[in-house]
């Protein structure tokens, strides 16, 4: 009778155990909650703040932006009323005539009709912004009073004078008419490799003259107000007030003047300012500075303080009340919601996958289920970290050796200069040169764009016509070649430069020593064809063809699951950059196919890829 009270006292006291660590790690629930409350409403406030300055760094970002942009735009267009006067002075159509002191106004009706189209078409560009009134030509021609101006005018003028040393010269004058500014450039046409044979014995100059108050327009509501400084006598050039401001603060040039000269001394180029107009009222405004090297002009430009002093206030508040209210509802149901984390915790160990990533849902607490949750979660997150290390890896090693091989193949060529070749051929009218020079730069253009990986079949077949070209005037069409793809298959989308490493194998190893030749027909072809979901395109010659022996090397070497290219593959690196590269990007089922032998003469090498098409 004795052992009964025993067990029940036993029974007991492990009920009132459970019921202790129950109670304690509810307690410590509760309590944590209530400083989470404590913190998030502290934290808040550091977090609206943060915010704020957040917000503001990213528009003063965006306004240094935007003024680069509108400097930019500023340059830009200089630069090419400079390019345009370099172009006009470089014409020997014109210095053959304008430095003749023997024409008669008769014969220079027809000379200035003449002259005046080819300025036209050289500078026909000019006359599409707004901002150019004028381009004068200062010569011994007789004035037209449209493009040819007596240069005997202006050789007194200390501008004119100043050419021998620099050229471009510049100055500014204010126009009554327009009430702006207006910025005249001059620069020197000398007589060199000119009909008059008198090198070194004089000049003639042309000068364009623009508005200002169109050129430094800027952008509509880009700013809130645009100064523009000449920086050898510091004069406001331009100035600019956006118009759309309900509240506008007057600002005077003397204040505009006093703030370029504490910039100028302190070589700040981003600075606040408060301004106060005559009548009183007055903002902080954001000032920016840019400078115009080509004009040896500053821009001080202000920004809305509107912009500058964005928040939230009233979304801040919200947040918090509604941060508060769930940290309430949290204490209310915090009860059932401790009944629950056992079976979270087992629905999450039954669900425990190391490939699959469970959502970030913590039970939260300092109880023992929290701690398991932990441990597991941690275990979990270490194993995807592993899996994912060495997939990146991977990706990376695969991605350098794609860069490299690309490398191999897409030089980066200097393709501005063949266009500036390829002008000054159009000028002296060799038409032939013009055209090899413009289709090898537009291969150039296509091999040095990096951005884009992969092209449309078409794009590719463009690059590929004009490397043909080329060939052909290379070799003075001594080969002929034929393309026979539809254009259905125009949208399907190629790695870029495929097809030219291949083609040029068939100068260099199949017509190799036979380009010279005559009696032989030298041919290529190209087709392609859709074969279920697979692009194979075909290049065939009818070359020298490849022996047994090295087309079976060959093929060995392509069909080895990871081509190495080394030092012996030299002869055969094309093929191989180009078989990689595919593998590389669609898997082991593509590549290269080679053929030779048989019925047909020469080599066919047939690529394999998925047909996938541009959206």
């Amino acid at each position: 009778m004795k052992e009964i009270p025993r067990k029940r006292i036993k029974t007991t006291g492990k009920q009132r155990l459970r019921k202790f660590m129950l109670l304690t790690s509810m307690h410590s629930m509760l309590m944590i909650t209530v400083m989470i409350v404590l913190i998030a409403s502290i934290g808040i406030w550091n977090l609206v703040g943060n915010y704020l300055m957040k917000v503001n760094s990213e528009i003063y970002g965006i306004q240094k932006n935007s003024a680069d942009i509108y400097i930019s735009g500023i340059e830009d267009k200089l630069s090419n009323y400079i390019t345009a006067m370099g172009v006009v002075s470089m014409s020997n159509d014109l210095r053959n005539h304008i430095f003749n002191k023997n024409i008669s106004r008769s014969e220079m009706v027809i000379l200035s009709a003449e002259l005046g189209q080819r300025i036209n078409e050289m500078t026909f560009f000019l006359y599409q912004s707004q901002e150019v009134i004028s381009q004068r030509l200062y010569t011994y021609l007789p004035a037209d009073g449209y493009y040819f101006w007596d240069v005997n005018k202006v050789m007194d003028k200390s501008w004119f004078k100043g050419l021998k040393e620099s050229s471009p010269q510049r100055w500014y004058t204010y126009s009554d008419v327009t009430h702006t500014y207006h910025l005249t450039l001059a620069g020197i046409i000398n007589n060199y490799n000119s009909k008059s044979g008198v090198w070194g014995q004089g000049y003639c100059c042309q000068t364009i003259t623009v508005d200002t108050g169109t050129l430094f327009l800027p952008y509509k509501s880009s700013f809130n107000s645009v100064f523009m400084f000449d920086d050898n006598s510091g004069n406001v050039i331009y100035d600019y007030s956006s118009p759309t401001r309900e509240r506008k603060i007057n600002l005077t040039q003397n204040q505009m003047k006093e703030i370029y000269q504490e910039i100028q001394e302190s070589g700040e180029v981003s600075k606040k300012f408060k301004l106060t107009d005559e009548k009183g009222n007055s903002e902080v405004f954001h000032v920016l500075t840019r400078k115009l090297g080509s004009i040896d002009a500053t821009a001080v430009i202000l920004f809305d303080p509107k912009q500058m002093s964005k928040s939230d206030g009233i979304g801040a508040i919200f947040a918090t009340v509604v941060l508060l209210v769930f940290m309430m509802l949290l204490l209310i149901l915090s009860n059932r919601l401790y009944n629950r984390k056992l079976n979270m915790l087992i629905g999450k160990m039954d669900k425990f996958d190391e490939k699959v990533v469970q959502p970030a849902d913590p039970i939260g607490g300092k109880d023992e289920l929290a701690r398991i949750e932990r441990h597991l979660f941690r275990m979990q997150k270490r194993i995807q970290t592993l899996i994912q290390e060495e997939y990146t890896a991977k990706m990376q090693v695969m991605t350098a050796r794609e860069q490299a091989l690309m490398s191999c193949i897409n030089p980066h060529f200097l393709y501005n200069t063949l266009n500036t070749i390829s002008a000054m051929a159009c000028m002296e009218g060799a038409d032939s040169t013009t055209e090899m020079i413009a289709a090898l730069s537009a291969m150039f253009r296509y091999s040095s764009e990096v951005s884009r990986p992969n092209v449309t079949l078409k794009e590719e077949l463009s690059n590929i016509s004009d490397y043909l070209y080329i060939q052909s005037i290379r070799y003075q069409n001594a080969f002929t070649y034929s393309v026979d793809i539809g254009e259905a298959l125009y949208g399907c989308q190629v790695p870029k430069l495929i097809l030219q490493p291949l083609i040029e194998n068939a100068f260099k190893h199949g017509f190799k020593n036979q380009m010279t030749e005559k009696g032989e027909e030298r041919t290529i072809r190209i087709w392609a064809e859709r074969i279920q979901d697979a692009l194979v395109i075909s290049i065939q010659d009818n070359g020298e063809g490849i022996s047994p022996e090295r087309l079976s090397a060959i093929q060995e070497r392509i069909a080895e699951p990871e081509v190495q290219i080394t030092a012996r593959d030299s002869s055969n690196i094309g093929l191989l950059n180009v078989h990689q590269r595919i593998r590389l990007q669609y898997g082991a089922d593509y590549g290269l196919q080679i053929a030779s032998g048989g019925e047909v003469k020469g080599v066919c090498v047939s690529v394999r890829m998925p047909c996938g098409r541009t959206a």
